[in-house]
């Protein structure tokens, strides 16, 4: 709603600092620069508030990929988090729609592993953002946000196992070109 909306975004005028940090580093589509973020902090301290404010932000300069937010009690692990990011990345970048749709050709989900899913529905994709000849410009390539992964997997069972399939995937995500954040 209109009012949950406005309570997940920092109140004007604080937290300038960080916001202005993480900005600086979305922004930075130097060679060298990285392209994985990590925000950590202690329960409470505002972490999923500024995930909401700064995936606003982007949204409104159509530079967001897809935000997901992990909650302990539905249980989403891995396979749903890659999915979930495919699907946002073919509404949003023609490019990885192709990619995306000529992998679904040749490829069955329904036994897929998350790491599969991963490189042929997410990281390939991806890479055709920052191929020669893309028309997406440099300005534009997705930043994605992935809140509260401490919860991913749920209270229930082996979560770690989740969590642990999502921070392999996060080693491949550095191989791609430094703007896609």
């Amino acid at each position: 709603t209109k009012h949950q909306t406005r309570a997940l975004r920092c109140l004007e005028g604080t937290r300038k600092d960080l916001i202005g940090l993480i900005l600086e580093f979305i922004e930075d589509l130097s060679t060298s620069a990285l392209n994985i973020l990590w925000i950590y902090g202690y329960p409470g301290a505002g972490k999923s508030t500024l995930a909401m404010h700064v995936a606003n932000l982007f949204r409104i300069a159509h530079r967001l990929g897809v935000i997901v937010e992990f909650n302990r009690n539905t249980g989403v692990n891995a396979v749903v988090l890659w999915k979930t990011i495919a699907y946002a990345l073919a509404c949003e970048y023609p490019e990885c729609r192709a990619a995306i749709v000529s992998q679904l050709k040749t490829t069955t989900l329904a036994n897929a592993t998350s790491r599969e899913i991963f490189n042929q529905f997410v990281l390939e994709p991806l890479q055709q953002l920052t191929a020669p000849g893309s028309n997406t410009p440099r300005n534009r390539l997705p930043v994605i946000i992935i809140d509260a992964l401490d919860e991913c997997g749920g209270s229930e069972g082996p979560g770690w196992k989740a969590r642990e399939e999502i921070l392999e995937c996060f080693a491949d995500w550095t191989k791609l070109a430094p703007g896609i954040k």
